[in-house]
């Protein structure tokens, strides 16, 4: 058989068939089917910091309306600080369970957020991490040059934070 070899963002791969952010990408079990199948690399399903954000404002909301303000504004930090656990866990049992690359796949809304997610992600065993990044040009008054720097800035911004590929 012919030698597929090649690699993605500086990552060797068996072959070029890389599985893409999706529900075959979401759980363990479904990354370790993947690599069974021929995989060459995995894209895990996307972290979203809106879903993090949303399911801690439900949190904080109760706590602002049964006790204090300040304790809803706490659990909303804590809580985006602490909801990508789950995801994280993600990514270690991963790499630990396949020997092809795991990418981790992040998509965050506010700047802060994308490095330091992608410092976590790194810190989990992640082989490269894929920016989903999609801005909202819903500004009608900026032009597209003010949107692209946005882009570049988020790259800037993770890639000069991460030791590991970063693609967009």
């Amino acid at each position: 058989m012919s030698d597929l070899a090649t690699t993605y963002m500086g990552l060797s791969l068996s072959n070029p068939l890389v599985v893409a952010s999706s529900s075959l990408s979401g759980s363990v079990e479904g990354v370790k089917r993947c690599a069974e199948a021929g995989a060459g690399a995995v894209v895990l399903k996307s972290l979203f910091e809106e879903q993090i954000y949303h399911e801690t404002g439900r949190l904080s909301q109760y706590a602002e309306y049964s006790s204090h303000y300040e304790a809803s504004q706490y659990l909303q930090g804590y809580g985006m600080e602490l909801g990508p656990r789950e995801y994280l866990k993600l990514v270690e049992d991963s790499r630990k369970a396949v020997d092809i690359p795991v990418i981790a796949s992040l998509n965050c809304f506010t700047t802060e957020r994308w490095a330091d997610y992608a410092r976590k992600l790194e810190a989990a065993g992640a082989s490269a991490i894929e920016l989903n990044v999609g801005l909202m040009p819903n500004e009608t008054d900026q032009e597209g040059t003010a949107i692209e720097q946005r882009y570049f800035r988020i790259l800037h911004d993770v890639k000069s934070r991460v030791e590991i590929p970063v693609a967009m």
